[in-house]
C-alpha cells in the first residue's frame, strides 16, 4: 500500500485517467448499503450546472477528495483505493491506453 497524494488524484481525474470501480456507502438515516461496480467509467467531479451523463461517467464530489479524514493510496493490484469518511470509499482504476 503506497500512499497517494488526493490532489494528484484530483488531477488525475480532471485529465480523465481515472475509472470507476466499486464504491461503498452507507446511510444512516436510511441503514442502506450502496455498492457499485458492476458498470465501469470515467470518474468526473459533481457539478452544479445539472448537466450529468450518469450513463457515460461516474461522478463524485470535489470535497470526496478534500475531508480532513479521508486519505487514498494505490493496492497491489495497481487500484486505488479512496477512503472519504468512514461510511463512504471508491475503489478507482487507471485509464490504460
Amino acid at each position: 500500500m503506497k500512499t497517494l497524494n488526493r490532489s494528484t488524484l484530483r488531477n488525475m481525474i480532471n485529465r480523465g485517467e481515472i475509472i470507476s470501480g466499486s464504491s461503498y456507502a452507507y446511510d444512516e438515516m436510511s441503514g442502506t448499503t450502496i455498492g457499485n461496480g458492476e458498470n465501469p467509467r470515467p470518474v468526473r467531479f459533481m457539478e452544479d450546472d445539472g448537466n450529468k451523463d450518469y450513463q457515460k461517467f461516474y461522478y463524485i464530489w470535489r470535497t470526496d477528495l478534500t475531508t480532513k479524514s479521508g486519505r487514498a493510496y494505490y493496492n497491489a493490484d495497481g487500484t486505488i483505493t479512496v477512503i472519504v469518511h468512514s461510511n463512504l470509499n471508491y475503489t478507482f482504476t487507471r485509464k490504460v491506453e
